[in-house]
């Protein structure tokens, strides 16, 4: 709901000239994931207006239980995907400065994980510091959909250390998000800067 981020809707907000949302899931997209599903919640019809363009090109879900927590939409999104797939990459929507092969790295590190443990979760880390989107194999489904804490799967992680892979990151991308408008404005120099660069 961007409540640390005050009135405005943090997903909507512009960064390089399209809306934060817009250009996470452009990088989603472009790392040619199989499935994706954009699940949505708080103010809903407007973050779909403004991945209008990506109709047919991925599935739009609603949170009706958006407010109670985010682990409510991550069991939206898991109830959506087919229980034979391999996998779920749960990927945040304000997470900008992820890049295509950063997505890709952590897909083959997971299918190489499972292919060792059918029951794996891929945690990307930068500096031994634990970042997202965090993957988890379909065995965890029904741990996913019975999951109580309200605020994400990172209890989840914290249950089974035994299924954790760690993949270190080469760059702090996978630390980075906004929740707060100091995040949002660093976020914006950042970007200015790496247009430069």
């Amino acid at each position: 709901m961007s409540t640390r981020m005050g009135e405005q809707n943090k997903l909507l907000l512009p960064l390089g000239g399209k809306p934060i949302i817009e250009q996470s899931l452009e990088t989603l997209l472009a790392a040619s994931p199989s499935d994706v599903v954009v699940v949505l919640g708080h103010q809903a019809s407007r973050v779909r207006e403004a991945l209008s363009f990506y109709e047919g090109k991925v599935r739009f879900i609603t949170n009706p239980h958006f407010e109670q927590g985010m682990t409510t939409s991550i069991q939206a999104g898991v109830q959506a995907i087919s229980p034979n797939a391999q996998g779920v990459m749960v990927c945040l929507g304000d997470m900008p400065f992820l890049t295509p092969s950063d997505l890709q790295q952590l897909g083959a590190a997971f299918t190489q994980a499972v292919a060792k443990n059918p029951k794996s979760i891929v945690v990307p880390t930068y500096e031994g510091q634990r970042g997202n989107p965090v993957t988890f194999s379909m065995a965890f489904r029904d741990e996913i959909l019975d999951h109580a804490h309200l605020d994400g799967c990172k209890g989840l992680v914290k249950r089974n250390p035994e299924y954790v892979v760690e993949v270190p990151s080469a760059g702090q991308d996978v630390r980075l998000d906004i929740d707060t408008p100091e995040e949002y404005a660093q976020m914006e120099a950042l970007w200015k800067q790496r247009q430069r660069s």
